[in-house]
């Protein structure tokens, strides 16, 4: 990418930089009931039952504690135990400053079979370099309430599942909609099982009515969000529905 280009992407993501969280929820860690392995780098949740063979790498949104997004994290691998979720720990909480840090997982984990990435707004922003530079080992790529700065994965031959949040007032509806063409072929999703036939090579799109940008998370209100009409529970327990139907359609 020319420095033009580097230049544009940093402007485009300046919006995800400004949104500031706070710590994740009491109990998270506690209430986790899959195993949970933690390193300096990674936060490693699978089931106690079961060797993966499925791994999604996590990017979290910006300056957003990385154990904010375990309770549904914790939902979708009990429902799948043949997943592992493995959640990216980045510097300053700023996954714009080593996006390709997920890359590094390829090789401590040989025989997983699958691959998704999926991140939170400026991580999912970021998961696209990733994405970008590994096509062909990532089977799909998961924005939540996030976007891509520029088209570079717009003939990605994989997965793309964007969901989006009615009430977000940081990642907006129109924000969605503008970097439409910057990603593979659009198909609108009226409901969390409406999938076409094929969903490689095409951009599914779902938007979580009266869900707003803080509730992919448990960390608390966010500075220039809007209030959600539903609870943080709803707004999670779709999320999970909608990416275990989505995993499965791949």
């Amino acid at each position: 990418m020319s420095f033009r280009s580097k230049k544009l992407s940093l402007l485009l993501l300046i919006p995800f930089l400004f949104q500031c969280s706070k710590l994740p929820d009491e109990n998270l860690l506690s209430n986790v009931t899959q195993e949970l392995y933690e390193t300096t780098d990674y936060i490693i949740l699978r089931s106690e039952n079961s060797t993966p063979t499925k791994t999604m790498i996590f990017y979290p949104g910006g300056l957003v504690d990385p154990h904010s997004y375990l309770k549904w994290q914790d939902q979708l691998v009990s429902n799948d135990q043949s997943l592992q979720i493995i959640t990216v720990k980045m510097p300053s909480n700023l996954a714009v400053i080593t996006s390709k840090k997920g890359a590094k997982l390829f090789d401590h984990y040989p025989d997983i079979k699958e691959w998704y990435i999926a991140g939170h707004s400026l991580g999912g922003a970021m998961a696209t370099n990733l994405v970008d530079e590994y096509p062909d080992k990532l089977d799909a790529l998961i924005y939540l309430a996030a976007y891509p700065s520029d088209e570079r994965i717009k003939n990605y031959s994989g997965g793309v599942l964007s969901i989006s949040a009615e009430n977000d007032g940081l990642t907006t509806p129109e924000d969605i909609q503008e970097r439409i063409d910057d990603l593979p072929e659009p198909f609108q999703m009226d409901s969390i099982n409406d999938f076409p036939s094929e969903v490689r090579g095409k951009t599914m799109y779902y938007e979580i009515k009266g869900g707003n940008h803080a509730q992919f998370g448990n960390y608390g209100e966010q500075d220039n969000d809007k209030e959600a009409t539903i609870s943080s529970d709803q707004q999670q327990a779709i999320l999970v529905e909608l990416i275990q139907n989505y995993l499965l359609e791949l």
